[in-house]
């Protein structure tokens, strides 16, 4: 039922879209195997040899004013030495809409069903042996007051759910507003108020209202630099609202080059839905390399490493990292190939609440993606 709600909608936005511009849709297909030796697959200490096909299904559809993709993926996979099959999914929706030429529209939905909590996108998150359905999503609209200055509205939802008894399932909701003033032709300032509401079903664990003052900044064609921070006040859910203070702030630096890239960002927020706890302080700090020497190759390094601890101020209780690299080869334009090898270590210092494990792997892999081109349809 969920998937059949989300082609109605998809074929909703485009028909749409068809009174307004001419709409090109194309569809996508991919089908992607993998071989993949891991030390502690799924955190249970004994090495594991992989199998994996990955189907994937979806369509990407754009005309002047609207830029749509949608996507849904399954893993199959098989573990040889315990001789198990498992099953994951993966599915996503983006659109962006330019309504009127003041006046931008977006939306966003991502979500996960694994296995293998090291998986999923955000470092943190409850390592243990059991499946976890991760989602993020959110919409939101841009409104043009004057050339230099823009409001934007957004709303965020983050959502994790562990398949344990006793453990709810833990929602963040997140709406903000800023307003933003264009000092010239490259850098943009900003004041920005976020509420968020941690909410471990039916119970709400803490609130938060952060103002924000953020500065983006593009210092050259190729490094571009953003900035943001401010207070927070956290108003305790389960203390009679014992309110407490604490900074938080992001900042990163990125640079785009003819055949290379780079992005470093770091910061400390609180954050929710990590699976254990409804609501954790969080710092963390990210690093991705990507180089591009000829056409057909690609390479790429990756890696982050957190803290995380019991909303707002608590100790320690989780911390670790990830790093991992590879190369890629395209040997048609239709077919590609990969190699990859990543290390994760995550520390359960004093959770005290999921029967956290700790996590010490590494992943070696090899895969093969199959992407083949469809002529793309004018509606």
């Amino acid at each position: 039922m969920r998937w059949a709600a989300f082609s109605v909608a998809v074929v909703g936005v485009l028909g749409a879209q068809v009174a307004r511009a001419e709409t090109i849709v194309k569809p996508l297909v991919e089908l992607g195997t993998e071989a993949r030796y891991d030390t502690d697959p799924y955190l249970n200490g004994n090495q594991e040899v992989f199998s994996k096909i990955s189907p994937k299904l979806g369509l990407t559809a754009a005309n002047e004013e609207l830029k749509l993709d949608a996507w849904y993926a399954a893993d199959a996979l098989y573990k040889a030495v315990q001789q198990v099959p498992e099953l994951d999914h993966r599915a996503a929706f983006d659109i962006k809409d330019q309504l009127t030429h003041r006046l931008a529209v977006r939306g966003d939905v991502e979500a996960w069903r694994v296995q293998d909590p090291t998986s999923l996108p955000r470092l943190g998150l409850a390592a243990i042996p059991v499946p976890i359905f991760y989602s993020t999503g959110g919409a939101g609209l841009t409104y043009q007051l004057s050339p230099r200055s823009s409001v934007l509205l957004d709303d965020r939802q983050e959502v994790a759910k562990i398949d344990q008894a006793g453990l709810p399932l833990s929602l963040t909701q997140a709406p903000s507003a800023s307003y933003q003033y264009k000092l010239g032709a490259r850098g943009t300032v900003g004041v920005t108020y976020r509420y968020q509401a941690f909410i471990a079903v039916p119970d709400v664990v803490g609130q938060t209202h952060t103002g924000l003052l953020t500065w983006d900044h593009q210092l050259s064609e190729k490094w571009h630099a953003y900035a943001k921070g401010g207070p927070l006040a956290w108003v305790d859910g389960t203390q009679r609202g014992a309110t407490s203070v604490v900074p938080v702030g992001e900042a990163g630096i990125t640079w785009a080059g003819e055949l290379s890239e780079i992005d470093l960002i770091g910061g400390h927020d609180l954050l929710g839905s990590a699976g254990y706890a409804a609501a954790v302080w969080a710092d963390y700090a990210e690093l991705a390399v990507a180089w591009h020497p000829w056409r057909k190759l690609n390479l790429w390094l990756g890696s982050g490493a957190f803290r995380n601890g019991l909303a707002p101020d608590g100790p320690t209780t989780v911390q670790g990292y990830s790093i991992g690299g590879g190369l890629g080869w395209a040997f048609t334009r239709e077919i590609s190939g990969h190699l990859q090898a990543q290390r994760i270590q995550q520390q359960d210092i004093n959770t005290g609440a999921a029967q956290l494990v700790n996590v010490d792997r590494n992943i070696f892999g090899v895969q093969l993606t199959w992407a083949p081109e469809f002529a793309p349809k004018h509606i």
